[in-house]
């Protein structure tokens, strides 16, 4: 589809309203659906009457009763936090990643546009960096738009983002030390997990009530970022 001045003109003084909103309503809609089928999840496991297996250690040491649901046993696994804590935990990290791609693909597109609008020769492409940063970078240093980093949301989503990459390229696991460790410690919608009985293995817990946060977190930034907008003549 062709985009036209006058399109492009009501794009960026509507954009937050909307372009930016929508995408978040659908957001909104499936993260719904997620929760709920995270919670009946839930009910199937405290519900459940698990499979039982005598197991003989030997002559010096009393049988070893060990529970199993869904293949799983209990000598092995901690069931109650895998079940309860790091399956929800998985269904939820891997919105999130579905959420923060949303919100820089949202991003990169204002670039583009502004790009095609003002008939810039560079790109946000062009830039070094990546992710959010780089687009909002595009939008200070090329198009002109003022105090983007100022606002309280876009800290937060800075540290959302420092949470996504450490589930995205380290799978969730943290180390003692870890600086993202102070963050989650400071959110009662974040935790931490050890499932394995065998060894130390902790995992960044997400629980119900964080993905909310993230899309409210969002919305307040796109919101800042269309006033911004709108302080730049776009005819």
């Amino acid at each position: 589809m062709s985009l036209n001045v006058n399109y492009l003109y009501h794009y960026f003084y509507h954009w937050d309203e909307r372009h930016a909103a929508p995408s978040l309503e659908i957001l909104r809609a499936f993260v719904g659906g997620i929760e709920t089928d995270i919670a009946n999840s839930i009910v199937e496991f405290q519900r459940a009457e698990f499979e039982t297996e005598v197991i003989e250690v030997d002559d010096e040491i009393p049988p070893l009763v060990v529970s199993f649901f869904h293949g799983l046993d209990d000598a092995s696994w901690d069931l109650d936090e895998l079940f309860l804590k790091h399956y929800p935990s998985m269904r939820r990290s891997s919105t999130l990643l579905i959420i923060v791609a949303s919100l820089e693909d949202e991003v990169n597109l204002l670039c583009h546009n502004a790009k095609r609008h003002r008939k810039y020769e560079i790109s946000f492409q062009d830039l070094t960096g990546n992710g959010l940063h780089r687009a909002v970078d595009y939008l200070t240093k090329v198009c002109g738009l003022q105090g983007i980093k100022q606002a309280d949301s876009w800290s937060e989503l800075m540290r959302i983002c420092q949470l996504r990459n450490k589930i995205a390229h380290a799978g969730g696991k943290i180390k003692k030390g870890d600086a993202i460790l102070s963050y989650i410690d400071s959110r009662a919608d974040l935790s931490t997990a050890s499932i394995y009985r065998l060894y130390e293995d902790t995992r960044i817990n997400l629980e119900k009530g964080y993905l909310e946060h993230v899309l409210g977190t969002i919305a307040v930034f796109y919101r800042h970022l269309g006033d911004c907008i709108r302080t730049v003549k776009w005819d």
